[in-house]
Order: C-alpha cells, then sequence, then structure tokens
C-alpha cells in the first residue's frame, strides 16, 4: 500500500509549489488536497478530478503517511493542519516558497517556534540563509530543489511556439501583486500610508509608458490569483484609448513570460521565473522606499518607471 500524504495550501506561491510536487509525486502516493482561497483554483487547472479531503484526514494517517503544507501570512489553514498533524503525531513538512517573513507565517512572535512542523524545505540557498538568520532551528531545515522551478523549465523548453516573444516593439509583462498585505504585516498602519498601494504604483507605470508608447507593442497585465476579479478594470478603461493595454487571460505564467520581451513588477516569485526564462526583470516601487524581499541580484531595483526604459533603451543601443 502505498504512504498517505496530505497536501494543504491556501495561498498562490505554495500552491504552485505543491501542485508541482504532486504532479511528480503522483504515483509513488496515495495523495489527497485540502485546499482554500487561490490554491484552489491552481490545483483545479492542473488535475482533474481533484483528490478533496479535509483535515480531519489526518487522525487516520499512520506510519510513512505525512501532511506537506504551504505557507499563508494571513490565511490560517496551513497553521491549523501543522497544528492538527503535531497532535495526531503525523509527520509534518512546509515548503516555503518565498524569501521573507518566514516567522509570521508559522505564528505570533512570541510562540512561532512552538509551531514549527518536523521539517521545513526551502528551494535555494538564499532562502537557506534567511531562514537560519531568522531563528529557524537548523536541523529542522532543508534544502531541495524547487519543483515549481523545475515544472516551469520543462514548460519552457517545449512552450508553443504561439507563446514565444516575436518582438518589434516592446511586449511587456506587469505582474500584479498585492504587496499592500506584506506591508500591513510589516509596518504601522500609519506608515504603510506612507506608501503608494497597488492601483498607484500601476498608474504611476502607464504614466511612464506612455511616455515611450511609440517603442511599445504590448502591454499585458498579469493579476495575481487573489486580486478582486475587476480591480484592474477601471484603470485599463482609462488608458485603453492610449496605450495597447490588455488583461491577461492566460492560465500558465509560463506563457504569458515566454510571449513578452520584459517583465515589470515589485517583488512576486513570478520575477524569480522571469529570470529563470532569461528575461530582463525589473522591480519598481513608487512612493515610500523599501527593500524588497528578493534577493537575487539580477533583478533590476529602480525607484521611477522612467528608468526602466532609459534602462531598455540604453541596452538596444
Amino acid at each position: 500500500m502505498k504512504p498517505e500524504v496530505l497536501l494543504v495550501s491556501h495561498d498562490a506561491g505554495g500552491a504552485e509549489v505543491l501542485s508541482a510536487w504532486m504532479s511528480e509525486h503522483k504515483d509513488i502516493y496515495e495523495i489527497s488536497c485540502c485546499l482554500g482561497g487561490p490554491a484552489l483554483d491552481i490545483f483545479s487547472r492542473d488535475f482533474s478530478p481533484l483528490p478533496l479531503s479535509g483535515l480531519k484526514l489526518i487522525s487516520s494517517m499512520s506510519g510513512d503517511d505525512f501532511v506537506l503544507t504551504g505557507s499563508s501570512l494571513e490565511a490560517d489553514l496551513e497553521r491549523r493542519a501543522i497544528a492538527e498533524a503535531k497532535k495526531q503525531k503525523i509527520h509534518c513538512v512546509t515548503f516555503l516558497d518565498h524569501w521573507d517573513l518566514y516567522r509570521e507565517r508559522f505564528g505570533s512572535q512570541t510562540n512561532w517556534k512552538k509551531c514549527l512542523p518536523d521539517e521545513i524545505r526551502v528551494g535555494d540557498s538564499y532562502a537557506f540563509d534567511y531562514a537560519l538568520r531568522s531563528g529557524f532551528p537548523p536541523l529542522l531545515l532543508k534544502q531541495v530543489a524547487n519543483p515549481y522551478f523545475r515544472k516551469i523549465q520543462k514548460l519552457a523548453a517545449k512552450a508553443d511556439q504561439r507563446h514565444v516573444s516575436r518582438q518589434t516593439g516592446l511586449k511587456i509583462l506587469y505582474i500584479c501583486e498585492p504587496f499592500t498585505r506584506k506591508l500591513n504585516a510589516t509596518f504601522s498602519a500609519a506608515e504603510v500610508k506612507k506608501f503608494d498601494n497597488e492601483p498607484a504604483n500601476l498608474n504611476k507605470f502607464m504614466q511612464a509608458a506612455l511616455l515611450h508608447r511609440q517603442n511599445i507593442e504590448s502591454i499585458t497585465l498579469r493579476p495575481h490569483p487573489s486580486d478582486p476579479p475587476a480591480m484592474y478594470d477601471s484603470l485599463i478603461e482609462e488608458f485603453r484609448q492610449l496605450l495597447p493595454i490588455a488583461l491577461s487571460s492566460e492560465k500558465l505564467l509560463v506563457n504569458d513570460i515566454m510571449a513578452n520581451s520584459v517583465v515589470i513588477g515589485i517583488e512576486s516569485n513570478a520575477l524569480v521565473i522571469g529570470l529563470l526564462l532569461n528575461k530582463p526583470v525589473f522591480s519598481c516601487i513608487t512612493g515610500k522606499q523599501w527593500q524588497i524581499s528578493l534577493p537575487h541580484r539580477e533583478i533590476h531595483r529602480v525607484i521611477d518607471h522612467r528608468e526602466i526604459f532609459r534602462q531598455l533603451h540604453k541596452k538596444k543601443e
């Protein structure tokens, strides 16, 4: 009999990692999924039928069975799964999919260490070092290859040629993300107000793009899985007559990246995927500045969207 694994995921980043892991291990384990939020859409995209279950499944697990979770800042689904696994003495593993706010994913400032799983997996040396600096017990940490990155590289290698950029002018992929949530987890409410929110940051990008519209072939906005459906409708309507702008309907991130020549965002994991696929990648935060968590030196960090176009123009010369 195959060992049983319960995958538990809520937020998009962890869901992509766990979904990719499931694809690689579905013939080795008997896998069930307990999902919420954006994770449900991501797993439904990749699997049909989807073997859904609840946390109650943990009470019937034993032996070589284990629980594998993502991690979330706001949602507590993974934290409840870890707590239940510890209660039932079932081995529990969490994969950390990003490079910041690790403690906050497990509990309060005073009790987070007591809420840790039996094993924590990270996908690269950047994440491993950050976890150590954050005070995570070294014996719990394990560096492994990120299954989502492996999946992305395989998809890119066999990408439909319709999804590969045939560049004439600039084809820009703008990655939307709810970075205000991270600001709220890091700063006081008064301090958060000093930063531009998502729409304000995007509006400033559009204003910069207007100055270079003669060189722009297309602008594609890729919403975050947790964004409300109509979040960017009014902004697109405002600039539709001035810029070749559209909202992405592509389910796979890799297809959007391959179809464009430049990737722009703030600190989404998608920027790292852009690097993996050999695209120029820019991070720009307007308003009050702060240090993004992505440690990858290849990401161009700028404080004004106009600087992106200046650098791209200089590179072209």
